[in-house]
């Protein structure tokens, strides 16, 4: 695991890199910038990791996985333009990883990105593996777990979260169209997510404080995925 420093922020520098990368994307302009890059960004990203994980495993997550190096919890900048006919070698954002048990993107977690606009945090599983997706499927269906979590999703929406995760358009398979969960039961992942433009608190330490508080908020979420599959 590499060293981090005290979160205080991504600083300003980070954000007008984003902004030159977005009209700069290729290979020359990254490489004279990359100072900036690890410095504004990757820096403050590592230690947003490290310290977001401490919090979180006192009572909401406690084995949750927060690792700052690059293909575990922070996301690498490299796009996989292989099959791609966007050939941009560069995501213009950065994001991290926070997640509880199994398998990194198919186990429930926290999600953190910034792009040069906007700053956006979520909760929950991206997709669901085919095993994971049946016990999905079984706990909507159960009345009591399935009720909880529409109980769950109605209180995110009151905090004006989006409700996310690939669907069916139709009933799966066993599972009756007049279900009173069905659009649920249609889901193939399922998450919460929040996007911000560009707030103050951006370059401070209190951005640690805001996500936590977002994250808190989509913890029940958290916590019925974890309990249930």
């Amino acid at each position: 695991m590499q060293s981090t420093t005290h979160f205080g922020g991504f600083p300003e520098e980070g954000i007008e890199f984003l902004l030159g990368l977005e009209k700069n994307n290729r290979k020359e302009w990254f490489e004279q910038n990359r100072s900036v890059y690890e410095t504004a960004l990757l820096a403050p990203l590592r230690a947003y990791v490290t310290e977001m994980g401490d919090r979180l495993r006192r009572d909401l997550a406690p084995m949750i996985v927060a690792e700052p190096a690059l293909n575990r919890s922070l996301y690498r900048i490299y796009r996989d333009v292989r099959f791609s006919k966007d050939k941009r070698p560069y995501k213009t954002q950065v994001a991290a990883l926070l997640w509880e048990g199994g398998e990194k993107h198919h186990a429930p977690g926290f999600y953190f990105q910034l792009d040069a606009r906007n700053v956006m945090f979520g909760a929950g599983i991206y997709q669901l593996l085919p095993s994971t997706l049946d016990r999905f499927r079984r706990c909507v269906d159960e009345k009591k777990s399935g009720e909880r979590l529409v109980k769950i999703i109605a209180a995110l929406k009151a905090e004006d979260m989006e409700i996310g995760g690939q669907a069916l358009k139709r009933a799966p398979r066993g599972y009756p169209p007049d279900h009173p969960r069905v659009d649920l039961l249609k889901h193939k992942g399922l998450y919460t997510m929040i996007e911000l433009p560009g707030p103050p608190w951006l370059h401070t330490a209190e951005l640690l404080d805001r996500a936590e508080a977002f994250f808190r908020k989509m913890g029940d979420l958290h916590r019925w995925l974890r309990e249930n599959l």
